[in-house]
């Protein structure tokens, strides 16, 4: 995996030429100070938002919250202190605060750090951009758990809120791909994709060659509907994995947990065997071609 060092000259020039997972919240329109139309300006013309006491006071906060984190979750995360370049998603980046390396010394988790005066913001789940930025660091250096450590301040004594091994979402890990890759190549073109919002970009990128209707009050309320009750699944598949935590705790080596008599769980290691596309296609390109295959389906998306 491509790595630049943190916060260098280099640094900065590989940001204004990959999408970075700071850019992903913008092109998700989790960012309340800029646009996509505002970040494909700053990409072609170089500029640079210029640092500023908040920005500061979140760098200096980084390592004091990294330290809390560790007290409270007794991990490992320290500062990789790069900018790393997905191999699978060659245009997606991301500067992680934190990582933790497994015993085989890959990329286990990642841990966004934020400071934040917007307590309203931060309840059960964290405030989605922090997730949405931790979720894209995570798909660039392939970590399974994915966590965030905020600090609130402002409104009494500073606090700072843990959120570990979040639920990973696949169909905004989907959109996110899906999202960068046609921002990323818009930024080949001289023509801006327009002052937008996501929704609107939605219909820049997308729904050009796609068919589109008008829907109901109804459908709107059924859609809404169904967005509270993501959140809530959210939340029971955090509550899911805490539980099977425990259960495997106390299976140890067994792969069979019986209760009165009766097989209650088990837990057997599985192997699979897959191809590395990315591999293939620089040790046979020919051969990776000749292999692709092209499904056609309807993904159900609600935004």
């Amino acid at each position: 995996m491509r790595q630049v060092e943190a916060y260098t000259e280099e640094w900065l020039d590989a940001r204004k030429s990959l999408v970075t997972a700071t850019d992903v919240v913008t092109l998700m329109d989790f960012n309340e100070y800029s646009s996509p139309a505002d970040l494909w300006w700053y990409k072609k013309s170089g500029y640079q938002v210029p640092d500023n006491g908040f920005m500061w006071f979140g760098r200096s906060m980084e390592e004091p919250i990294a330290e809390k984190v560790r007290e409270i979750t007794g991990r490992s995360f320290v500062d990789a202190k790069a900018l790393f370049v997905s191999d699978k998603y060659p245009w997606l980046a991301a500067t992680p605060d934190r990582v933790e390396l497994d015993d085989k010394n890959a990329f286990s988790a990642v841990l966004e750090i934020k400071t934040s005066q917007r307590h309203d913001a931060w309840g059960d789940f964290p405030a989605m951009y922090a997730y949405v930025q931790a979720l894209t660091q995570s798909i660039v250096i392939e970590a399974p758990s994915i966590n965030v450590g905020a600090c609130l301040y402002g409104h009494g004594e500073p606090k700072v809120l843990v959120y570990a091994d979040l639920p990973r979402d696949e169909l905004m890990i989907e959109d996110i791909i899906t999202l960068s890759y046609e921002f990323y190549e818009s930024l080949k073109s001289d023509k801006p994709p327009g002052k937008f919002s996501y929704e609107v970009a939605k219909k820049a990128f997308r729904a050009t060659t796609s068919k589109q209707k008008n829907l109901s009050p109804d459908a709107i309320e059924a859609l809404a509907r169904i967005k509270e009750m993501k959140k809530k699944v959210a939340m029971l598949y955090k509550d899911i994995e805490a539980d099977s935590a425990l259960v495997m705790q106390e299976l140890e080596d067994a792969e069979v947990g019986v209760f009165d008599g009766s097989i209650a769980v088990t837990w057997k290691e599985t192997s699979a065997t897959t191809i590395d596309v990315a591999a293939l296609r620089k040790i046979a390109p020919e051969v990776a071609v000749q292999a692709e295959r092209t499904s056609v389906s309807r993904r159900f998306l609600v935004k």
